[in-house]
């Protein structure tokens, strides 16, 4: 705050000379008029856990004012440390491009980019006025970037916990008394591990069973519905949800799920007869429906189709996107069904594409598929390694990046390769080896790369 400092006659000397006039004030510090209080202290600092990503954390705080809780301050100054429990306010990084302040009361919010993955940050401000008086440094608020983890099959009735950096195995769990079916999933964040396995010796019908990723058992069925067997999963990365395909029972026919994570009754996303258009051919009929991927972002979920149309009858299979409710299904790819299958559909981190296996009689094609344009793209001379072709897929959660999964006649890695966009069109580079089956003693396989979230207590 700004003021006018009121002089009395008598405290005011002026000397005359050479033209010259010097003024001379009373500078007692102690005069009332002079503004020397400072912000209040902000005590209600937080990260938004929901907004954090692993990039970027969102804080958010009620402004204190100009004078304690009055009025409104000039400059906040923002600082980080990263893995300390103890804050040195000297010691801490300052952020750029802190807001203004508001008024005192007004809820505050900032955003801070290009922080690292997986790294536990402790965040901390103070609040001048314009002279500058600085308050005292608020309350620290702690959170962790997120990170990412792959999980995958290894040898019969085991699963590994892989680091997508290094390759490393985190954990190594054998799901003691379950007998592993297909591909293993992350749920939300990474806390919680998915699995299939048929309801009991000699099942027929494949249930999903729920774990700590890290831990393994105990293993909890969700689902016990015995007109349903489980065939795919995947995990949401954004909410507590999975979708799934299942076969019923009865009629032997696939269609597409979602639920929770505690027995919730499944929603069915996908019927028999359902029309639909293909584009370019006309009006067809789903006839079953699996292989669900959820999107990036939680928006959209990929799946494979099988399609009839009216007239004439003939045969087809699609890869789809929907939303999560089953709502607005649109065919982004689509071949007569004697041509081609589709496998293990996944989405590049931009949400721009669904990559997915294409086998057809004369070729095997490791497809990208633009959503938006539908222009098709295959990678599968940038993919091969050597004499091993690839076997699955699976996309990194926040970067341009897909894993592969090579079977080897001595047993089975992953790979990751880059994969860059010009335009529309997108390539990769050649893949690099992350996992080290000959040094683990274990084979790696079916892999599903999914978001996480590190605790650093």
């Amino acid at each position: 705050m700004s003021t006018w400092k009121i002089v009395s006659a008598w405290s005011l000397v002026l000397i005359l000379g050479f033209g010259g006039i010097a003024c001379f004030g009373d500078d007692d510090p102690t005069d009332p008029d002079e503004d020397t209080t400072a912000s209040a202290t902000v005590d209600d600092l937080i990260v938004v856990e929901a907004a954090t990503t692993h990039s970027s954390m969102t804080l958010n705080w009620t402004a204190p004012g100009d004078d304690g809780n009055t009025g409104t301050a000039t400059t906040y100054d923002i600082r980080y440390m990263e893995r300390f429990r103890s804050f040195d306010w000297d010691t801490a990084v300052p952020v750029s491009g802190e807001p203004s302040p508001g008024t005192a009361g007004t809820a505050e919010s900032f955003t801070i980019d290009n922080l690292d993955e997986a790294t536990e940050y402790t965040w901390a401000l103070k609040t001048a006025d314009e002279v500058p008086n600085w308050s005292a440094m608020s309350n620290t608020a702690v959170d962790t970037t997120l990170g990412s983890l792959i999980v995958t099959a290894a040898q019969a009735g085991w699963y590994s916990i892989v680091d997508a950096t290094t390759g490393e195995d985190l954990a190594h769990v054998q799901a003691a008394g379950l007998q592993l079916r297909g591909e293993p999933s992350l749920g939300y964040q990474s806390r919680t591990l998915f699995i299939l396995s048929p309801t009991g010796p000699g099942g027929a019908n494949v249930a999903i069973y729920k774990c700590d990723p890290f831990t393994g058992p105990p293993f909890t069925a969700i689902t016990n519905d015995d007109d349903l067997s489980v065939k795919e999963l995947d995990g949401s990365p954004v909410s507590p949800s999975i979708v799934f395909s299942a076969e019923d029972t009865d009629t032997w026919v696939q269609h597409i799920y979602t639920m929770g994570y505690d027995r919730d009754t499944p929603v069915q996303l996908t019927t028999t007869d359902e029309m639909i258009t293909i584009p370019g051919v006309g009006s067809a009929r789903i006839l079953s429906a699996t292989k669900p991927s959820w999107a990036p972002d939680g928006s959209k979920i990929a799946f494979v189709g099988y399609l009839r149309t009216i007239e004439p009858i003939l045969a087809y299979n699609a890869v789809f996107v929907m939303d999560p409710t089953g709502a607005n299904k649109e065919v982004i790819y689509v071949q007569q069904l004697e041509e081609a299958h589709y496998d293990t559909p996944c989405w590049t981190a931009d949400g721009d594409y669904v990559a997915f296996m294409e086998q057809n009689p004369t070729n095997t094609g490791v497809m990208f598929v633009s959503v938006d344009s539908g222009s098709s793209y295959n990678l599968w001379d940038d993919l091969n390694v050597a004499a091993y072709a690839p076997d699955m897929l699976t996309t990194d959660p926040w970067h341009m990046r897909i894993c592969i999964y090579y079977n080897y006649p001595s047993g089975s890695n992953i790979w990751v390769a880059d994969l860059h966009t010009a335009g529309d069109v997108i390539s990769a580079t050649s893949p690099v080896e992350l996992t080290d089956q000959s040094g683990t003693g274990h084979s790696y396989g079916w892999p599903d790369w999914a978001p996480w979230s590190p605790s650093f207590d």
